[in-house]
């Protein structure tokens, strides 16, 4: 089972977007890594999310992996990036996206 945090700004996304990402983010792993996913909201309250120095609305998405090849990474996190990008109507440059493999943060 993978573990997924998303972070995001409170307020940013309505209740049916959150379902639509978590949903989109199963279906996704599932695809990719044929595994399950343990997915966790978290907000953050409006101006202590910053990038750049300024307050940001930023979304952020954590997800392990297993030790998998990098083109396989990249189609993955291309994957969440475009379903995050059609769901919320954000840019890719609104969300970042982390997959590190499980084996390098038990390091």
């Amino acid at each position: 089972m993978m573990i997924c945090y998303c972070l995001i700004q409170e307020g940013k996304f309505s209740p049916g977007e959150m379902r639509s990402l978590e949903r989109g983010i199963e279906d996704i792993v599932e695809k990719h890594l044929a595994s399950g996913v343990d997915l966790s909201w978290v907000t953050i309250a409006e101006g202590n999310h910053w990038l750049g120095g300024e307050p940001s609305d930023c979304s952020l998405v954590q997800l392990t992996t297993p030790n998998i090849e990098q083109s396989a990474r990249v189609h993955l996190l291309a994957a969440i990036r475009d379903l995050w990008v059609q769901t919320t109507g954000c840019t890719a440059h609104d969300i970042m996206i982390n997959a590190p493999p499980l084996s390098a943060l038990a390091t």
